[in-house]
């Protein structure tokens, strides 16, 4: 199965369980990446699942576009977090499946595992919409 099916699977898997679990928060998002002296740039689909009052299920799909290669990182990540008015911080880690492409067509070797230290803010712009900024 080609590798952008089966992401396109995933993204289309993410938002048919957010509609059968009200709590459940899916959405879009932008990120630029710095990797080996390289910017990369993309976007993609995260989920949050509250588990407690301060404790968040995160987990994500991405597409990066680097100069020399592609990313797909496929993360999930445990976030304990904290309030104050519209603002909710954030902090955690996880783990995550990092594929990376040499074209849009042929995968790399270099598909490996890996775990991630991440915090941020998310803030409440209106009902339904969030605006989040991290450091991971």
């Amino acid at each position: 199965m080609n590798m952008k099916r089966i992401i396109v699977l995933l993204v289309v898997s993410m938002f048919a369980v957010g509609m059968a679990h009200a709590q459940l928060q899916v959405g879009p998002y932008f990120s630029i990446a710095a990797a080996d002296d390289e910017y990369g740039y993309g976007g993609g689909i995260r989920g949050v699942q509250p588990l407690t009052e301060n404790l968040l299920l995160d987990f994500r799909v991405s597409y990066l576009s680097y100069l020399h290669n592609d990313a797909v990182p496929v993360e999930l990540g445990l976030l304990g977090t904290a309030s104050t008015g519209s603002c909710q911080w954030y902090a955690g880690g996880g783990c995550g499946y990092y594929i990376y492409m040499l074209d849009s067509e042929t995968l790399d070797d270099t598909a490996e595992p890996g775990f991630f230290v991440t915090g941020g803010a998310s803030l409440t712009v209106t009902d339904g919409v969030r605006l989040f900024a991290e450091v991971k």
